[in-house]
This record gives C-alpha cells, sequence and structure tokens, in this order.
C-alpha cells in the first residue's frame, strides 16, 4: 500500500441500551433511564425527548431535563407499565475517547417503585346542628405529579342515607349534609387515596354534629401556606358562617381570639382578636409546622 504512513483509529463499541432500565421515577411522573455504563447524547445537548426517542405509543414524550450524571437522563413521560418506547438512531454515543452510536432500540418501560401517599385531612371536627360536613384531602403527599382516586367510608355505618352519599364522591374534597349525623355521635371518617402507580394511603378524621348552634369556621391564608418564606409576611383571614336557618344561630356580637402551637412564636398583638390576624416577617422559626 502506497502513501503511508497510515493512522487507524479503533472506535469503541456502541452502548447496548437493550441493557439500560426505564421506569417511573418515585417522586413524581418521571421517566428514568439508566444505562449499566456511562453514555452520552449526540452533541451533548437535550432539546426534547423527541430528539431522543421514538415514542412507539399514542400520545408520544414530553420535555424533560437531564440529572448530573451521564448514566442517566430524567425524561418526563406519559408512559405506563409494559409499554415501549424507541431510542432513535444515532443519538446515544458511548462514554470512551471515540465513541460510536447505538441504533434505534426499543426499550420496555416499567412501573418503577410507588412513593408513599400519605392522607392528610382538613376539615372542622364540630358541626353545627345546621351545618354541613366539609372534608378536604387536597393536602394529601405521594401522588408522582398525578391526581389520586379516591374512596371516602365511614363509622359507624348504620345510616345507609349517609353511606349512599359517601361511595358516590370520588374526589378529594367530600361535602354533605350534617342532617345525615346523628348528633352527640363521633362519626370516624376515612379518606384513601390511590395514586397512578398503585401506591395507596389512608387518612382519617372524627366529626361530631352538635345540638349547639356551632358557627362554621374555616381560616384563608393570602399566601400558601406550605411554602412561606421566614422573610414573608401575611395575613389569616377567618370565615365564620352562622346558620340563619337555625332560630337564634345569629348573634349578636362575635369574638375572635387566634392561638398558636409554638410558645416561641408572639402574635401580632392588634390583630390577635380580631377577624384577620397579621403574621409579621421573622416572626415564625424556619423549618417548622404550625
Amino acid at each position: 500500500m502506497d502513501g503511508g504512513p497510515f493512522v487507524l483509529t479503533f472506535y469503541d463499541p456502541p452502548p447496548q441500551l437493550d441493557m439500560a432500565n426505564l421506569s417511573f421515577k418515585s417522586i413524581g411522573n418521571v421517566l428514568v433511564l439508566e444505562f449499566p455504563t456511562p453514555v452520552a447524547i449526540m452533541d451533548d445537548v437535550l432539546p426534547d425527548c423527541d430528539a431522543i426517542f421514538v415514542a412507539t405509543v399514542e400520545g408520544g414524550m414530553d420535555g424533560g431535563d437531564g440529572e448530573d450524571s451521564p448514566a442517566s437522563r430524567n425524561l418526563l413521560g406519559i408512559g405506563s407499565q409494559c409499554e415501549k418506547i424507541a431510542v432513535r438512531n444515532g443519538t446515544i454515543y458511548g462514554a470512551g475517547k471515540y465513541p460510536s452510536a447505538a441504533k434505534e432500540t426499543n426499550i420496555t418501560v416499567l412501573e418503577g417503585d410507588s412513593p408513599p401517599v400519605g392522607v392528610v385531612l382538613r376539615g372542622a371536627t364540630t358541626v353545627s346542628s345546621c351545618g354541613d360536613v366539609s372534608l378536604s384531602a387536597r393536602e394529601s403527599t405521594g401522588g408522582a405529579s398525578r391526581s389520586f382516586t379516591y374512596l371516602w367510608m365511614v363509622y359507624p355505618t348504620d345510616n345507609t342515607n349517609l353511606t349512599d352519599a359517601l361511595s358516590e364522591i370520588t374526589t378529594s374534597d367530600l361535602n354533605i349534609d350534617g342532617g345525615l349525623l346523628v348528633e352527640d355521635v363521633v362519626y370516624k371518617f376515612t379518606a384513601f387515596a390511590t395514586n397512578f402507580l398503585g401506591g395507596t394511603g389512608v387518612g382519617s378524621i372524627d366529626v361530631v354534629r352538635t345540638p349547639e348552634m356551632v358557627p362554621g369556621l374555616s381560616i384563608v391564608p393570602t399566601i400558601d401556606p406550605k411554602r412561606v418564606m421566614v422573610s414573608e409576611s401575611f395575613y389569616l383571614h377567618a370565615e365564620v358562617t352562622f346558620y340563619s336557618d337555625c332560630e337564634g344561630a345569629e348573634p349578636t356580637g362575635t369574638e375572635y381570639v387566634w392561638t398558636v402551637d409554638n410558645g416561641d412564636v408572639t402574635l401580632d398583638g392588634t390583630t390577635q382578636n380580631s377577624r384577620s390576624l397579621y403574621v409579621t416577617a421573622f416572626s415564625l422559626p424556619g423549618e417548622s409546622y404550625l
């Protein structure tokens, strides 16, 4: 052979994509694609999932973002167990000095581990003789970024009208006529929340219907109570419902008293006995639940 010398370059073998693991991440509606060895993406750019995958299920793939590790990429997906997606030809490379790209490869989407589900119930535990039972499980956690499926139950179950009313509720909010409850009987309401991966959590709350004319009360904050910065100030508004259809239910005057379950927190003295409590900046400790 004339014209030498010659340089021969031996490229590393392409990554074995059929050895990859693709499953839903336990903390969100996220698909995690993990390879047994480090890999790289063409031009080291991930503009969107369509640049990497050919979805073999109707609906395609949504955009995503990558993890720091070159051995895995996080991708938002719509898939469920046993669906398949195909990695496009020439997009996934090995991580060697002279990498080569893998051919188009089908990968099965596994279900993955379900996140723990925590059911949080809110609502009045004492209901007026003229009031409704209003409970909410909206603050439940572990939904993996999708809506829960809810099932509500109650004990005792000696009132078929009450159990029938609950059987029709499949959402996070329960609102039924308080007249379905017998006065001075403790009813345990239980909510089961199931996420799309099959994980289930349960929560209960006791509710009593009193013969007294107790007003309905709810607290409405002016900020998201789960994401409050120490440097923020905000108001808590008390929304009171007086049941005018009860004789004498409307009082001539209303007294408000705000309290907090932390002795280190000092409430604003000018609003502590008013309908709206002002919470000043830096008055609450960080990383705390009150």
